[in-house]
């Protein structure tokens, strides 16, 4: 019998280590630089995409210069507050359970954000249900996250010791197929882009 009550108890505990996302010139060359990769080429396929864990809403604008619908999911007053303060359509709703109905969007983009779920199967299935066609998905590779600049265990990043062999076959078993990626040997993070296909969770 599965204990419900004993994994929420968890969540709860792992919920209060949510951390605000300030604005960083990294995150923000980062973020043109795939939507460069992988949005533009397929422009015309995506009007609409889903942001989960979206922060400040910083991807917003490029996915708008492309006349893509953008939405954000986000967790924490502070990324909140920054995105309604600029008017973006934000909600405050786990990345795990998001309450808009299947196929809703084109794209979901989640660049950053994977590595902070201690349930990332579960999160991958969600954005299956939630897209019609495509996956962006942006990692850090390891042991970048999971250690501090001291060599300290890093918290809040309880998947940051997933490699690429492990993320892609989460999101093989999740009912994603890999069909792009930008791998740089110098990097910090994987650069993924699935196309959503059938599961047998569904």
């Amino acid at each position: 019998m599965v204990k419900w009550e004993k994994i929420a108890g968890w969540y709860s505990g792992f919920l209060t280590q949510i951390y605000p996302e300030p604005r960083c010139k990294g995150h923000i060359r980062g973020t043109k630089e795939v939507i460069k990769k992988f949005i533009v080429p397929r422009k015309s396929e995506i009007r609409s995409v889903l942001d989960v864990g979206c922060g400040c809403g910083d991807a917003e604008r490029f996915f708008k210069s492309l006349d893509i619908i953008w939405v954000g999911v986000t967790l924490g007053a502070y990324d909140l507050s920054i995105c309604r303060k600029k008017g973006l359509r934000v909600f405050e709703w786990d990345m795990h359970f998001v309450d808009f109905p299947d196929d809703s969007v084109d794209l979901v983009y989640a660049r950053h954000v994977a590595e902070h779920s201690p349930m990332p199967l579960f999160a991958l299935l969600e954005w299956h249900r939630l897209s019609k066609k495509y996956l962006l998905l942006v990692v850090p590779r390891p042991p970048h996250f999971c250690r501090d600049g001291q060599g300290r265990h890093h918290p809040n990043h309880p998947s940051a010791g997933i490699t690429r062999e492990g993320w892609l076959y989460l999101c093989e078993e999740a009912g994603w197929e890999l069909i792009d990626e930008d791998f740089i040997p110098t990097q910090i993070e994987e650069r993924l882009f699935f196309r959503k296909k059938g599961t047998s969770y569904s």
